[in-house]
């Protein structure tokens, strides 16, 4: 048996965020990992943390941590815009990478950060997650089979309640456009993550970008502040297969029962994937139709063993990083796949400032 990978967990807040609602479950979960160590900025919360998820030791300061020599790799699940310090001195200390989307709050420095990770030949992941699920791959193998025939059009629309009108104070920062915590990174990067995991890589595209409500209240005190954070965005354009694309993606003011829903029309059928409240952390339907005008309704199946609800859509990503690390080959979205999809979101901008269609520039690697 592969030894485990000794993994360091960065943001391991036990009362709230991603890192304990999805990422310890899921590494709980596996035999493939050794959770050596924890770090919140507080020696309660990270003591707290270790107790409940059995690591080794735990850190007050990520620093701390990136020194530790029985780590050899890390997961950092803090805020976006404090991604790439953290991301830089992991890889500097000679740390293997999995980091949550966004990778960064920009491209420049997410390609950086690449080629930094290709320099010191260190595995990478980035946390792009939808396109692992299970039923996703279900679905793309289906399509890759030529179950649908000739794709004609593909349609995505997905909704989030990202911040809303009201934010605590510990969450305002979402409503700055340069931190990266919005709908058009977050929400479009993993809906249309997936979109192109399904049907195909984007060609082209025209775009509008808006901020619709910028008036944000801070829950604590009251006070408005102005939100500069796109909560709009809508996409045409084409697939490089040809097919048409449309989607729409937008911040949901409150829960969406069908939180992201991708329609694939081909010349023999149609495919259509429900998921929520997203497809990156929640439940996932699957209709078929045939060109009989049969429907199905398909279920992939998921191991039993994996934690239900947001675990189980990290647990395939794991196991794809342990693998990268030990046998030194790309295995899944890495930092690289990161890059293609931050340029993406950067053609989406730039058809939007200027109201010229853009092509969809591939990174070379």
């Amino acid at each position: 048996m592969t030894e485990p990978l000794r993994l360091g967990v960065i943001g391991a807040n036990p009362e709230a965020g991603w890192a304990s609602r999805a990422h310890l479950p899921a590494v709980q979960a596996l035999a493939e990992i050794d959770l050596v160590a924890v770090a919140t900025t507080r020696t309660e919360t990270a003591e707290a943390v270790r107790e409940a998820y059995g690591a080794r030791r735990a850190y007050a300061g990520a620093l701390l941590l990136l020194k530790d020599p029985d780590v050899e790799a890390v997961t950092i699940a803090v805020r976006a815009p404090s991604h790439r310090d953290l991301v830089e001195q992991a890889l500097m200390a000679g740390k293997h990478v999995y980091c949550e989307w966004p990778l960064t709050t920009d491209t420049s420095s997410a390609s950086a950060l690449q080629r930094l990770a290709t320099d010191r030949g260190l595995a990478t992941m980035i946390g792009l997650q939808g396109a692992r699920a299970s039923p996703i791959r279900a679905v793309a193998a289906m399509i890759a089979r030529g179950e649908l025939g000739r794709l004609l059009s593909v349609s995505v629309h997905a909704s989030h309640a990202l911040g809303g009108l009201r934010l605590p104070l510990s969450k305002t920062y979402q409503a700055d456009a340069a931190n990266g915590a919005n709908v058009l990174m977050i929400t479009a990067g993993h809906s249309l993550d997936t979109m192109c995991a399904v049907a195909g890589e984007i060609a082209e595209l025209s775009a509008t970008v808006a901020t619709r409500l910028p008036d944000i209240t801070v829950v604590e005190t009251g006070e408005t502040i102005r939100a500069t954070s796109p909560d709009e965005v809508s996409i045409t354009g084409t697939l490089e297969n040809g097919a048409v694309l449309t989607a729409h993606v937008q911040r949901a003011l409150a829960h969406d029962p069908k939180g992201f829903t991708l329609d694939v029309r081909g010349e023999l059928g149609a495919i259509c994937i429900f998921a929520s409240p997203g497809v990156h952390s929640g439940t996932i339907e699957v209709l078929h139709v045939d060109g009989t005008g049969e429907h199905r309704v398909l279920s992939p199946s998921s191991p039993a063993d994996v934690p239900t609800g947001p675990p189980r859509f990290i647990v395939p990503m794991y196991l794809d990083f342990v693998e990268a690390v030990r046998t030194g080959e790309r295995v899944g979205p890495d930092f690289a796949h990161a890059v293609r999809r931050h340029r993406l979101l950067d053609s989406i901008l730039a058809a939007a400032a200027t109201g010229v269609r853009q092509p969809v520039r591939v990174p070379s690697h």
